[in-house]
């Protein structure tokens, strides 16, 4: 049982860094002329997204599947953005 506890808290600090390395994104993307600013706004509340998940996973874990719920499309911006960059992207090479 402790090392499933474990697992669970070492995808919770996953999750922290899934969603650092969203924002920055993000805002490359919202400044880059190549991709839409729709694009990199919602990349950056998926970073946020998870974040807040994370948080929650820590300090009420018996909220975060509800949590996960309601961040579910928020999260899908990694999946549009990388969608949009093998079929635009390919378009224009």
């Amino acid at each position: 049982m402790f090392l499933l506890k474990l697992h669970d808290l070492q995808n919770t600090a996953a999750e922290t860094l899934w969603g650092a390395w969203l924002l920055p994104l993000g805002v490359l993307a919202y400044r880059s002329r190549l991709l839409p600013r729709f694009l990199g706004v919602w990349v950056v509340l998926g970073g946020l997204a998870y974040l807040v998940m994370s948080f929650i996973g820590v300090l009420a874990p018996q909220y975060s599947g509800r949590a996960f719920t309601l961040a579910q499309p928020f999260t899908f911006a990694e999946i549009a953005l990388t969608l949009w960059l093998l079929i635009r992207g390919s378009a224009q090479a």
